[in-house]
């Protein structure tokens, strides 16, 4: 029987020299290309292991170096497997029995590999733990555990589980439910957790900003603090005047209510009248524009002839007078003729044709008048001359001295007055030209008023 045994192991060993032998000369013979792999440690690992990739052989070990802290391990892959760039290595440790090995992964697919002689590095490999190591780590834990307080722990759990079967059964059938919702709602959740990271990476930004909010903030509560007793006295004067403007309104609202009452009637006018009124802002314009290259500040009067353009005539003048004058007959009979005689009627007819005539008069003593203002003491009149040029000329307008202009101080009632007669009597009754500044209001009931007042403002 011992014969046996002998025989039968040398056999046995025999075989497996002739299959050693023969791989040697198999993997000799197929092209190879170098690779490299450190690893943490590399317990039972021997030139001759095997390389694999996804279980199938792929290579041999070559060599195995220790380089103090790491183990450099040489390969040699068939040059028909290529490697990714990525490639990781594994040493994998059989179940019971056998030899370790080195598993690579992934398997190469395409696009950049792994050229040859480069080294994996130690963060893409890994190193599986013992059986050994793990026994002693679980030894070395439950070395640490009191017999005596786990065996109280066990005693108190069963005493505090006893009868609570339902409740731990529903407990575990709510928890169930909660995990299920929570893995529904994983896409909600994983939203929510990236606004709050932007939330908090936009605060984080805005450090600065927020400090100097703060800062500021307690400088103006600083100055507010220090300045209390200003700001209270501050206070107290805007009581007292408070109460003394309520003292003073008490006895005067009705007189307050007049007035606001009559400013509300003039703003209904004002309303009601925006269009004359832009017509007569813009004329207002042109006004002022020709007033600031005509007025005299010395002598106090408007220079008509400088008023116009260089060049024009007397008779340029007498165009535009009378084309103003009629055209003031005409509105006046377009647009205010309701309740005026038949005779002021007729007038207003006559003289907004500015072909009638009805101005020449007038019109007549223009040259006169211009040769005038430019003949006084520094190119112009005295007062006295002019008042007197202005009197002859409203003695050319027919009835123009039947009315008397009020003054402001003393209004005249609103009665309506006689017709004015067409012929030139009573032009001797034209009082004088005031030698002040008087607000005139012109007498609406006839012809001879409306042109007074408008002479009189000239």
């Amino acid at each position: 029987m011992r014969r046996r045994i002998l025989a039968f192991t040398a056999v046995i060993v025999t075989v497996a020299l002739v299959i050693a032998v023969l791989s040697v000369t198999v993997l000799r013979s197929t092209p190879t290309y170098p690779m490299r792999a450190v690893f943490a440690s590399a317990n039972g690992l021997f030139p001759g292991n095997t390389v694999e990739m996804l279980g199938a052989p792929i290579g041999t070990v070559t060599d195995v170096v220790n380089t103090g802290n790491t183990v450099l391990v040489t390969m040699q892959v068939e040059k028909k497997y290529p490697l990714p760039a990525a490639v990781q290595a594994a040493l994998v440790s059989p179940q019971v029995l056998g030899e370790p090995s080195i598993e690579m992964s992934p398997g190469y697919t395409g696009g950049q590999s792994m050229a040859a002689g480069r080294t994996i590095p130690e963060s893409r490999t890994s190193v599986p733990v013992s059986t050994d190591q793990l026994l002693k780590d679980v030894q070395s834990f439950l070395s640490q555990i009191n017999p005596q307080a786990t065996g109280n722990l066990i005693t108190n759990l069963s005493q505090d589980l006893s009868g609570q079967g339902a409740s731990l059964n529903q407990l575990l059938g709510n928890a169930a439910g909660t995990i299920q919702l929570l893995a529904q709602k994983g896409n909600s959740l994983g939203q929510l957790t990236t606004s709050l990271a932007q939330i908090t990476a936009t605060l984080q930004t805005r450090t600065t900003t927020l400090s100097d909010l703060i800062r500021d903030y307690n400088t103006v509560s600083s100055v507010v603090a220090s300045h209390q007793s200003q700001l209270g006295t501050a206070i107290a004067d805007l009581a007292g005047a408070t109460s003394q403007l309520s003292q003073f309104l008490g006895p005067n609202l009705v007189p307050l209510e007049n007035d606001v009452a009559g400013v509300t009637q003039v703003g209904r006018t004002v309303s009601a009248n925006l269009g004359n009124l832009d017509t007569l802002l813009n004329s207002t314009n042109l006004l002022f524009a020709a007033a600031g290259r005509a007025y005299d500040p010395t002598h106090n009067w408007l220079n008509l002839n400088l008023a116009l353009p260089a060049g024009t005539t007397a008779s340029v003048v007498s165009g535009y007078i009378r084309d103003r004058l009629s055209g003031i007959c005409r509105r006046l009979l377009a647009n205010h003729s309701a309740g005026l005689p038949a005779s002021t009627l007729q007038t207003l007819g006559v003289c907004g044709n500015p072909a009638s005539g009805f101005f020449d008069p007038l019109l007549s003593v223009i040259p006169s008048i211009l040769d005038t203002l430019t003949s006084g003491p520094g190119g112009g009149p005295s007062a006295t001359a002019l008042a007197a040029l202005i009197a002859k000329g409203m003695t050319m307008i027919p009835g123009a001295a039947n009315i008397q202009p009020p003054t402001a101080a003393t209004p005249t009632p609103p009665v309506a007055p006689p017709a004015p007669s067409l012929s030139a009597a009573g032009a001797s009754q034209l009082p004088p030209m005031p030698t002040t500044t008087t607000t005139t209001t012109p007498s609406s009931g006839g012809l001879g008023g409306l042109f007074k007042g408008f002479l009189g403002g000239l």
